[in-house]
């Protein structure tokens, strides 16, 4: 028995060695840019953290610890940004909230007002498998409960049948429970006016025996919407990502969620609230922070030495894209102003950048062997304190320092002890206490930020020097470059909410007291003692010390930049292809040029593009031609018997090449006669068949307009179009937007929709626009657009198959 069963076991266990991917979640930014403001939205990130003291990553204007950063209003202008909603950075769980009933007050009931509001999410990474890490963001100081919208209604009623049958309550599934209610039961109704079903949530009942309160014992009830009336309604406001999931919006405790709400990376999860210091009002601001408690240096070193192994992998067997760009410090960077790149220096920093943020040059060089090939190089120059170079012409570093985010690429891990509360050896409270006078030893750094400050080395390269004076952090005004070298550094450090960080102050607040500034101290202790947190879930707990990383670092080495065309939109229309990182790369390099952009015009253009070339599998014009497919072409049917019969034998099954297409290609599309070979020679190329010389000189210049460092010349060598992935690519875009049948540009066909109207239209406009019915292709109707009736295109059922799996995908 245990032998059947054993082997029962291995037949039917699946091989998840095969199926595994690495979980990396999809990354958004907590802001979102505007559409006329997103290009380059890290470095507008890190431009906005310029010149504010108080919105550094590792400490504050004071010298205080600070673990995250602060996004303030004022900085991410309305105009450019959504400055009012907080989105999540990563995919994810909400596992945990608090919302303030109103502002807390520096004093009882006066001075400056603060939140104390957050959202906690937690996030999953794995690469390789089995390598795993857990990592958490938080957002701070959320708005008061009073500024949402009342989106819930709380109401008493009495039940009221919508039909002759008693009142059903269900379960939290829709689920009958087998309780019912007679008319005229008193009742509690919560409804969410964001509920797109036709069910509200059923609080409790009072029993009409016992004159009691009845509640489920366990999860929600819900009850038809129409079996009630309202006899008293009163208007709620709560955080609609907790409505929408059903679950009350409690004021002024940390909640940690029984339910969890998944969330996708750029979902909303609620609104920027206020943070005022002594005399100030209405500031708002986003305290945004990213850390774990997992080892991650352990995590790191098993990344990165699994991504050298997939690096050594094909291209299109990778499990991993480069994604990211890091470059060491004396690392040499070129100018490509001449034929070839000349190296111009080294550089004295290092430098973190996602591929999304960076221009790209490709640039013919020589290998080793003399041979030329082509090389990637990208512009660093924005991240450099360059003055003598010009920004126009760029300093560029070659493609040997791509990387993948996920390995965390040059960021230094730093687990020497600290303080806790400030970056100084003797503690800021040292520094305002007027009886130390040594003015030195106030000034030396911490251990931890000594280490930390070295590494930075922030005045490197820029030529000015960076004082660290306590007390005097105010000064020390960082710009874009520099922040931005903060995520190279991920301390472990106590966390500057925990539950006992009241007591950790309690000896600058003797300082201040023993100053005559007993009310100052006061607000500290009470504005401290506000921001604590007690909340433990999961392996969330302030009280432990955590790896902090600077958010908008997490952010840039997982970030993505965006496809226009995904993996899963060529596998909906060509089952696999998708899977071809070559083929991918290069029908998103060219449909933002072509700009086949939009869903329609992307889904068009793969099922055409398909179904012309089956399946992305072909990109010549086959040459098995029988004599009845040769009819369909005049000039083989206009030709004299003797010529049909040298050139398609009636006792050979197919015609003669290079006869046949020289024949039927001469005198068209600028080819020259029969005897010039040139039928052959610029026959179909591509996912979408150029044909003819003229139409392959047509597109060299296209190419070469667009790509001025890739100069090419297809009419001297078509069979770059055939044999080259991204030709073929790009030479069906240039058919795509030049030579329809009708429709010269297709995207203007795209445009008009997806049903069948438009998509007969479009395998008509690919495959020949006729009018008039013939043997196999009747008319069908048309009836849009003004078109009455086309013949059936040519394969009309497969391009039809093709584009409704991927107008499913995308939802038109």
């Amino acid at each position: 028995m245990s032998n059947t069963s054993s082997q029962q076991k291995k037949t039917t266990t699946p091989n998840t060695e095969n199926t595994w991917k690495p979980v990396i979640p999809t990354v958004a930014f907590p802001l979102k840019p505007k559409s006329n403001n997103n290009k380059n939205v890290l470095q507008k990130y890190f431009n906005n953290l310029a010149g504010d003291p108080s919105a550094r990553f590792l400490f504050n204007e004071s010298g205080l610890w600070h673990q995250g950063i602060h996004l303030r209003a004022e900085k991410f202008k309305s105009s450019e940004f959504d400055n009012q909603q907080i989105c999540a950075i990563a995919d994810g769980e909400l596992i945990a909230y608090k919302v303030d009933s109103s502002y807390k007050m520096e004093d009882e009931d006066a001075g400056a007002s603060y939140s104390t509001g957050f959202f906690l999410l937690e996030h999953h990474l794995e690469y390789p498998k089995d390598n795993k890490l857990t990592f958490y963001s938080f957002y701070r100081h959320t708005a008061e409960l009073k500024k949402y919208d009342a989106t819930v209604s709380k109401i008493l009623g009495e039940t009221k049948s919508a039909d002759k049958y008693p009142v059903m309550i269900r379960n939290e599934h829709n689920q009958a429970t087998g309780k019912t209610l007679p008319d005229g039961v008193v009742l509690e109704v919560r409804k969410n006016h964001h509920n797109k079903t036709h069910y509200d949530e059923l609080i409790w009942y009072k029993d009409k025996v016992t004159n009691q309160e009845v509640r489920p014992e366990k999860g929600r009830w819900k009850i038809y919407s129409k079996s009630y009336r309202v006899m008293i309604e009163e208007s709620l406001p709560a955080i609609p990502l907790l409505a929408e999931n059903g679950i009350e919006t409690q004021t002024d405790k940390e909640v940690a969620l029984a339910n969890p709400i998944k969330v996708k990376a750029g979902d909303v999860l609620g609104l920027m609230g206020e943070y005022n210091q002594t005399e100030e009002n209405g500031k708002r601001l986003l305290h945004l922070e990213v850390f774990t408690y997992d080892d991650i240096e352990a995590f790191r070193n098993k990344a990165k030495e699994a991504y050298q192994q997939d690096k050594k992998q094909d291209k299109e067997k990778r499990s991993l894209p480069d994604n990211f760009l890091y470059v060491d410090r004396n690392q040499p960077y070129y100018s490509l102003v001449g034929k070839e790149p000349t190296q111009i220096g080294e550089t004295q920093t290092e430098i973190f950048v996602p591929l999304s943020e960076l221009e790209k040059k490709s640039v013919k060089v020589k290998d080793d062997q003399g041979k030329e090939i082509s090389k990637d190089y990208y512009n660093i120059q924005p991240y450099l304190h360059q003055s003598t170079t010009n920004s126009n012409v760029g300093i560029y570093v070659d493609d040997s320092h791509l990387t993948q985010g996920i390995t965390f690429p040059g960021m230094n891990v730093f687990t020497t002890q600290s303080n806790g509360v400030d970056i100084f050896d003797q503690t800021l409270c040292h520094y305002l206490n007027p009886d130390e006078k040594d003015l030195e030893s106030k000034e030396r750094l911490n251990p931890l930020f000594k280490a930390i400050m070295e590494e930075l080395d922030l005045d490197k390269e820029k030529g000015e020097p960076v004082r660290f004076e306590a007390g005097r952090l105010h000064q020390l005004s960082l710009d874009a470059i520099q922040h931005r070298r903060f995520i190279g550094i991920i301390p472990k450090h106590q966390n500057e909410w925990a539950s006992n960080r009241v007591q950790q102050f309690e000896k600058l607040c003797r300082v201040f007291i023993d100053q005559n500034q007993a009310k100052t101290a006061q607000q500290i202790r009470k504005r401290v003692g506000d921001l604590s947190i007690q909340l433990k879930v999961r392996s969330f707990d302030t009280d432990k010390e955590a790896y902090f990383i600077h958010p908008l670092g997490l952010i840039g080495a997982l970030i993505i930049k965006p496809l226009l065309i995904t993996t899963e939109m060529v596998n909906a229309v060509a089952a696999g292809r998708g899977n071809d990182q070559t083929l991918l790369d290069a029908l998103n390099k060219y449909a933002v040029l072509y700009k086949i952009n939009t869903p329609l015009r992307i889904a068009h253009f793969l099922a055409q593009c398909a179904h012309e070339s089956g399946g992305f599998t072909k990109t010549v014009e086959g040459g098995n031609y029988q004599r009845t497919a040769a009819l369909g072409f005049s000039n083989f049917r206009n030709a004299s018997s003797s010529k049909k019969d040298t050139v398609c034998p009636p006792n050979m099954r197919f015609c003669k090449q290079p006869n046949l297409f020289n024949l039927i290609y001469a005198n068209s599309n600028g080819n020259g006669d029969e005897n010039s070979g040139d039928g052959y020679k610029y026959r179909g190329g591509g996912y979408i068949q150029i044909t003819g010389k003229e139409k392959y000189a047509g597109y060299t210049q296209a190419h070469n307009t667009h790509s001025p460092d890739d100069q090419q010349d297809f009419e001297s060598n078509p069979e770059l179009v055939r044999e080259n992935i991204e030709y073929s690519v790009e030479s069906a875009m240039y058919w795509w937007r030049n030579m329809g049948s009708h429709y010269e540009d297709s995207n203007v066909l795209a445009d008009l929709g997806a049903t069948d109207a438009e998509l007969i239209m479009m395998g008509a406009n690919v495959n020949g626009w006729y009018t008039t019915a013939a043997d196999g292709f009747p008319l069908l109707q048309v009836n849009k657009h003004g078109i009455r009736a086309l013949r059936t295109p040519r394969g009309f059922t497969d391009r039809q198959t093709r584009f409704n799996a991927i107008k499913r995908l995308l939802g038109l």
